[in-house]
């Protein structure tokens, strides 16, 4: 019994840490991330926490020693104990990777598809002039961002004008003038 509650400890020792003082890569063992789109436009988390990250197996190893152990002290024999342990850790192996899952979900993101601001209406916030780049402030999805931005014609595009954005070329936003904009150029 003794070797089965040592491995229960030393486990949980091990997944407790890692809540405690990890990360959300599990300490930089898994490098394997996808950021691909999903289908229904978000994005995919699936890849972001896999089936043999450290804190799922090291939560199948603790309930295999804590199950192990209390079978033990009810007088089964190691083999069927072990057994029964298997299984108690594969069912918490799989409640912890559902309760990752989880979380990770619940998470925000920041990240911007670039395809979302076309179109959109921003405002100079770096005056863009005829041959250099400026910045656009740009509110998206209720966020607040700044990009590298250049006027689609030669003019250039005082701070606080109100800009359209028309084109991307990388992280750089081509923009134009708006409509009926008060702003002077």
């Amino acid at each position: 019994m003794a070797i089965f509650v040592a491995i229960a400890i030393a486990a949980f020792l091990i997944v407790a840490g890692g809540f405690l003082f990890g990360h959300d890569a599990d300490g930089g063992i898994d490098h394997d991330f996808d950021h691909d789109m999903g289908h229904g436009g978000g994005y995919d988390v699936h890849g972001i926490i896999g089936i043999f990250s450290i804190r799922v197996i090291f939560t199948f190893i603790m309930g295999f020693g804590a199950v192990g152990a209390i079978a033990r002290y009810y007088g089964m024999s190691y083999p069927i104990a072990s057994l029964i342990g298997i299984v108690a850790g594969m069912v918490l192996a799989a409640l912890m990777y559902g309760i990752m899952m989880l979380f990770i979900e619940q998470q925000a993101s920041s990240v911007i598809p670039m395809d979302n601001l076309l179109g959109c209406t921003g405002t100079v916030t770096v005056p863009i002039d005829k041959d250099r780049a400026g910045e656009v402030g740009v509110s998206v999805g209720g966020e607040y961002h700044t990009f590298a931005a250049r006027a689609a014609d030669t003019g250039a595009l005082c701070k606080g004008c109100t800009v359209r954005i028309v084109a991307m070329t990388g992280s750089v936003l081509t923009v134009n003038k708006a409509e009926g904009n008060s702003g002077q150029s």
